[in-house]
């Protein structure tokens, strides 16, 4: 999925591509503000992984809740 320099694979570029067409209709914003929120995401949450593995997790994760997009940054 990812190489230890931060390239994703081909096919999970296809998929974040088709996740961000699907969230930018649904949430009525610009496929590049949705792309580019879709990436800030999973480069979190790859750097969250490998830190819980480095140094381990004293407590659970809960999820954002940002079904509807209103987490995300407005430029208008």
């Amino acid at each position: 999925m990812c190489t230890t320099d931060g390239c994703l694979h081909r096919e999970f570029e296809a998929f974040i591509k088709r996740v961000a067409a699907k969230l930018s209709s649904k949430w009525n914003k610009t496929y590049s503000q949705v792309m580019g929120w879709v990436r800030v995401k999973i480069q979190f949450a790859l750097i969250r992984a490998v830190d819980l593995r480095l140094r381990g997790s004293r407590k659970r994760f809960r999820s954002l809740g940002l079904e509807d997009g209103a987490g995300m940054f407005s430029l208008h």
